[in-house]
């Protein structure tokens, strides 16, 4: 995690997340915040971590300190549902030096730290279900998977989960049931808090912020259902292939396959564990399991991407590890212990060498090229006006630098001075402008109007995908003049750079 941190650069939405933490006031951070699909927790312990100053790494550690948590908690949970030291070990192994925990634990984002609150509160769940735990692991379940709904929403899965499998268990074991039955009557109280507690709290952040995102995002539509354009078969097919593929050592192609494959595993880890002895071992496979159906009927309903980029489907990963560790603690009992033991390391060391032979991911600093080009264009002191897009591009440049918002205005954009080592600029972000719109009249109108309020007789536009594709460079050239115009504005100099428009007017 350190090595990987310390090399490979800042993904975008990394630098979203770091630029809304700098927000100077309550307001403002609300604000950006608010147009994020990420609960707020996240962004604010993003500031708190802030004293650790602004390399990569600092602005990593939050996340690492979320995956050594969950590695840890891995390890503590596999411990008690294997009754083994060794497989203890061997899951935080597996789940520490997968290269799907490596990655995640250095990206910018609040996933590692709501796995680490979810893992929190499924080992005091595991006491729970075993009808040992105090009014302290109540709270502590409770207390932690609030946590994780302030830091990651779809934490929802695993609160459903947690609720649920006491039942399923009940389903198969009538001595369970009875014993549940009576544990209900005896800690009602508690109970219902240390799970109506987080509900209430998952209700609110929908009614505040979620319910804008319970759909299709346009970034990664094609892992919703479109009735429109696919089969409910072919998208769970094709869904649950790439789920297979996100965490399998080796990809499959045959989308049968890999349903064949999921269902034959579901059935064997369910039978295997429901006729355990210990009801514990059971509970991390239903847990998975519901967690797995949860996403295949949202991804279903359109309101969560099944078999969507890693960072959607992560929740799942410390449960399908605590789900082959638990089963590997049933064969255990009846095979040579050693045997299994040296099998299962045999088997994550091949695969951490394998991840690690094969790793693809390289990052280099984003919009470097595109951003040299724009300063050519523009002269130092420039009032540089930006889109949403683009200030998060010009941002990830000038981190180091400090972000004063001096002030906003009615015509909704925000004036920062940016200064460092005596070297200042003066930045105007159009809020709500996620790109440029070069060609219409209006936006002019408000550039002469910031240019006229902060006294500047020239302005600088940075435009990252803000042309239509196949405009040519002089129609381009042609209709930005024309509209300037409208407003007394005349074009020093202006680069077409592929989707990307630099422009110097001046009054």
């Amino acid at each position: 995690m350190i090595c990987f941190g310390l090399e490979q650069f800042i993904e975008y939405d990394g630098w979203i997340h770091i630029f809304i933490s700098r927000a100077e006031s309550l307001r403002t951070f609300h604000a950006d915040w608010h147009k994020t699909t990420q609960p707020p927790l996240y962004f604010l312990l993003l500031k708190v971590f802030s004293f650790l100053g602004t390399s990569l790494l600092a602005y990593r550690a939050l996340s690492i300190a979320g995956g050594l948590v969950s590695v840890f908690m891995v390890g503590k949970i596999a411990e008690q549902v294997a009754t083994s030291r060794a497989l203890g070990l061997l899951a935080a192994a597996g789940f520490g030096l997968s290269t799907t925990t490596v990655i995640m634990s250095c990206e910018v984002r609040s996933y590692t730290l709501a796995v680490a609150f979810i893992l929190i509160a499924f080992h005091r769940y595991l006491r729970m279900v075993r009808f040992e735990a105090g009014v302290k692991d109540y709270l502590i379940f409770s207390a932690s998977v609030i946590a994780g709904i302030l830091t990651l929403y779809a934490t929802a899965f695993f609160l459903v989960a947690a609720a649920i499998t006491p039942l399923v268990i009940a389903a198969f074991r009538p001595d369970y049931r009875r014993e549940l039955f009576s544990s209900i009557r005896a800690t009602k109280w508690i109970l219902a808090v240390s799970f109506a507690a987080p509900a209430l709290v998952l209700v609110a952040a929908y009614r505040h912020h979620m319910w804008q995102w319970a759909r299709p995002l346009n970034y990664i539509q094609e892992f919703y259902f479109n009735p429109a354009a696919d089969t409910w078969s072919g998208f769970l097919l094709r869904g649950i292939r790439q789920e297979f593929n996100l965490f399998a050592p080796f990809a499959i192609t045959s989308e049968r396959l890999s349903l064949l494959i999921a269902i034959l595993a579901a059935i064997v880890g369910l039978i295997v564990t429901l006729r355990a002895l210990e009801i514990s071992v059971s509970v991390p496979v239903i847990v998975f399991l519901i967690l797995s159906v949860q996403i295949v009927v949202a991804g279903l309903r359109g309101t969560y991407p099944l078999g969507g980029h890693l960072r959607h489907q992560f929740l799942i990963f410390p449960f399908l590890v605590l789900s082959l560790i638990s089963i590997a603690g049933i064969l255990i009992r009846s095979v040579q212990p050693r045997v299994i033991v040296a099998l299962i390391a045999a088997v994550i060391g091949a695969n951490a060498i394998a991840g690690y032979l094969h790793f693809q991911i390289v990052r280099t600093p984003l919009f470097t090229s595109e951003l040299q080009k724009f300063r050519t264009v523009v002269p130092s002191n420039t009032l540089l006006y930006l889109d949403e897009f683009s200030t998060i591009a010009f941002f990830s440049h000038y981190q180091t630098w400090h972000w004063h918002l001096a002030g906003s205005d009615a015509i909704h954009t925000l004036y920062y001075e940016v200064t460092k080592d005596g070297q200042s600029m003066r930045v105007i972000r159009a809020r709500g402008q996620w790109n440029l719109k070069p060609f219409d009249e209006a936006f002019y109108v408000d550039l002469r109007r910031s240019m006229d309020l902060h006294g500047a007789r020239s302005a600088a536009l940075f435009g990252l995908s803000t042309i239509p594709a196949g405009m040519s460079a002089d129609e381009v050239r042609t209709r930005v003049a024309r509209a300037a115009a409208t407003q007394h504005l005349t074009i020093d100099k202006i680069v077409v750079d592929g989707p990307n428009l630099y422009v110097l007017l001046t009054v």
